[in-house]
């Protein structure tokens, strides 16, 4: 058992927070997340942004670098990448939807490319039109259950051969991963509420608040639904709630005092209120802020934005290294997803030798160390390595951090 509950044709609803519990409502709230909070939105481009940056090599199996035929396949399949409909970097970041979601499903669309069958375009099928998994006699997941959001109609696209089909967070367990905007969503909630009851009373305090009185008995009327009573009560409402946000200025009402002296009953004036921006709220307010950028991993960002030593302190070495071997992990993570579920196909469709499947692999940018190349070039030299080999010119390039050289 994957220990998930998934009955076939339905979507996982194994959760504890109440307002997550329909997977429908999950989907819209964590589409709002990521798309209206700008601490997610930016943490999730960086990711990205980054990612793209780095190189998408795919490789012959270890061991057989120089045999002809493993590396003539690495390169038909590394060109069939870059000659896709659907770019690369798009792929990418379709993939790199699935940490915030959980997981990520892709279709994938083939073509006869001079006999030989190679994927088209891949494109994404976004989580929040997902309508379940489908299960095999054995309860293995074998297709993903889409509902169009226009039409309504269902389909289901076979895992095998047709999807690339990517977890996050939750190793084999389930087909949906664990979504990374779940443990955010409790201090995002408690955030924009703290920070609406701050703005209302940042409001209050710099506009006041409109006080109206109404004579006793044009109140009684208006209970007792008199019509004449209800258009001169609703009437001062509607001024003062004008008045309130800006869209009127004066408004007109009876007068306070009789034409004998005495007193109507009716009156208008501002009341001054205390600032509701304590420093208790406005702690609360970083306080869900920080655990939001805790959650998303990008605690460097947080100690950068504090000044003084925590500036410094972001960009160290330690930080630097850390958010490096993250994107690594998540690299290799979709490079291993590529290589099991589009270059092992290929292969498989096209009745390729499985000796000679190569693999996608990932390789962070590097900082270019000019007097590193130097020191290893001066020890190659010194130890009798000839350079004159092309595989051996690119490995040294690469070890230097070194773009591949282009043909002329």
């Amino acid at each position: 058992y994957d220990g998930s509950k998934i009955w076939s044709g339905q979507l996982d609803r194994q959760e504890w927070h109440r307002d997550l519990q329909d997977p429908f409502a999950k989907q819209k709230i964590f589409r709002e997340m990521l798309e209206n909070q700008p601490e997610i939105a930016r943490g999730s481009r960086d990711v990205s942004d980054q990612l793209k940056t780095g190189k998408w090599p795919i490789k012959p199996p270890k061991g057989l670098g120089k045999n002809k035929q493993a590396k003539a396949l690495a390169d038909r399949l590394q060109a069939a990448l870059e000659a896709m409909s659907t770019p690369w970097t798009d792929v990418l970041e379709d993939c790199l939807s699935g940490i915030p979601f959980g997981y990520n499903l892709s279709e994938i669309t083939w073509k006869n490319d001079g006999g030989m069958w190679l994927p088209d375009r891949i494109e994404r099928r976004p989580q929040w039109t997902a309508y379940g998994w489908l299960k095999d006699a054995e309860g293995r997941i074998v297709a993903f259950r889409q509902r169009d959001p226009m039409l309504g109609t269902i389909v289901d696209i076979p895992l095998r051969f047709k999807a690339l089909h990517l977890t996050f967070g939750a190793g084999t367990t389930g087909p949906e991963g664990v979504a990374g905007l779940r443990c955010l969503w409790v201090p995002y909630k408690r955030m924009n509420r703290s920070i609406d009851i701050t703005l209302i009373g940042e409001e209050h305090s710099g506009a006041g608040c409109w006080l109206g009185e109404i004579p006793a008995e044009i109140l009684k009327k208006y209970r007792d639904g008199d019509a004449d009573s209800i258009a001169l009560v609703d009437d001062m409402l509607a001024s003062m709630m004008q008045m309130s946000v800006g869209e009127r200025n004066a408004a007109i009402i009876p007068s306070k005092f009789a034409p004998d002296g005495n007193p109507t009953g009716w009156d208008l004036r501002l009341a001054s209120t205390q600032s509701s921006a304590s420093t208790r709220s406005i702690d609360l307010i970083r306080l869900f802020r920080e655990q939001i950028m805790i959650g998303m991993g990008t605690q460097y960002l947080l100690l950068g934005m504090g000044g003084g030593s925590g500036g410094g302190r972001a960009q160290s070495s330690d930080q630097t290294g850390r958010a490096r071997e993250i994107l690594q992990g998540i690299g290799d993570a979709i490079a291993d997803g590529m290589t099991r579920q589009w270059v092992r196909p290929i292969c498989e469709l096209n009745g390729v030798d499985p000796g000679i499947w190569p693999s996608m692999s990932y390789q962070h940018p590097k900082k270019l160390d000019v007097a590193g190349l130097a020191q290893l070039l001066t020890a190659a030299t010194g130890a009798g390595v000839a350079l004159v080999d092309e595989t051996d010119r690119d490995d040294l390039r690469e070890n230097a951090g070194l773009p591949r050289k282009e043909s002329e």
